[in-house]
């Protein structure tokens, strides 16, 4: 489902006049819907574990990073889609919890094989169906305040949550191998 298409479904459980497109410069609407999507649909990824937002990715360290790090080994760039760190484990597979997270998007770990396990930032078009009430009901309670003075905006934001739990309910009953629930419950 295409961005107008997701604003669209959010406006209308919002009673509002629906737009035309979404990337539109004369109108207020469009405008705001634009300015949120993107940052509302990050928000409602990192917010549940979804399987089809997780990825997993080997880096390679960073052969000269500026500044040189001193407080661990190795550097490593993260992904350019990355949004939320999960887990991060060695060559071994074993987890690595002595790391830190940098502000420019690196991770520095004492490690010189790094898996990092991350929600990833997803486009519009590729939300799953399951997802898409949920993510609608979401949107619209960001757009609330902007569209209708934010009247609907905590009925909206009950219905994002039941819907939401119940599309990841289902994402997690296809999975293909259970959760980890060291993982899981330790972030």
């Amino acid at each position: 489902m295409r961005a107008t298409q997701l604003a669209n479904q959010a406006l209308l459980k919002l009673s509002a006049k629906m737009i035309t497109a979404i990337d539109a410069t004369d109108n207020a609407t469009a405008m705001v819907c634009n300015e949120l999507l993107q940052p509302s649909l990050d928000s409602f990824c990192t917010g549940y574990r979804w399987s089809w937002c997780e990825q997993v990715a080997t880096l390679t360290y960073v052969a000269d990073p500026s500044p040189a790090p001193v407080d661990f080994e190795y550097e490593y760039e993260v992904p350019t889609d990355f949004l939320q760190l999960l887990k991060l484990k060695d060559e071994y597979d074993n987890r690595i919890r002595n790391y830190v997270l940098l502000t420019n998007n690196r991770i520095r770990c004492d490690s010189d094989t790094l898996k990092i396990y991350y929600v990833a930032r997803i486009e519009p078009g590729v939300l799953p169906a399951p997802a898409i009430d949920a993510f609608t009901s979401y949107f619209a309670h960001r757009l609330s305040p902007s569209i209708d003075g934010g009247k609907r905006m905590q009925i909206l934001y009950q219905e994002a949550i039941q819907k939401g739990t119940a599309a990841f309910i289902e994402d997690a009953t296809q999975r293909p191998s259970p959760i980890d629930t060291e993982d899981y419950f330790n972030g």
